[in-house]
């Protein structure tokens, strides 16, 4: 019998920044006119050949605990598969655990399904 492969997928939803503007186009803010930095909300994550679906959010976790929530699930897989996770999702879990002086997730295969679909289309 083999082990299968642990394959996770992921998906964020954030909230954006909210700030003080003079005007609404072509806008360069400055950090003293930020009210409040645009951050993750929650992230969903399901394990491949599982029906039960994670979620881990603010609400529930708190945020420290969400992101710890969420680490643990990245570093127990061996691929992960997101979409627009390259240059979206995985980009801002790396901040938040820098943020939260989390560690950096052990190193694992991820599949972009956006870049998939991109570059066979």
């Amino acid at each position: 019998m083999t082990n299968k492969p642990k394959i996770l997928t992921l998906d964020i939803e954030t909230r954006p920044a909210v700030a003080y503007v003079w005007r609404m186009f072509k806008e360069n803010i400055p950090n003293d006119r930020l009210i409040e930095p645009h951050g993750i909300l929650c992230v969903g994550t399901k394990w491949m050949h599982e029906k039960n679906v994670n979620m881990f959010s603010v609400w529930e976790h708190g945020r420290r605990g969400m992101l710890e929530k969420v680490l643990e699930q990245i570093n127990e897989a061996d691929m992960i598969i997101t979409y627009n996770g390259k240059k979206f999702d995985l980009q801002h879990l790396m901040a938040e655990f820098i943020v939260h002086e989390l560690p950096a997730p052990a190193p694992v295969s991820h599949v972009d399904l956006f870049q998939f679909v991109r570059n066979h289309t």
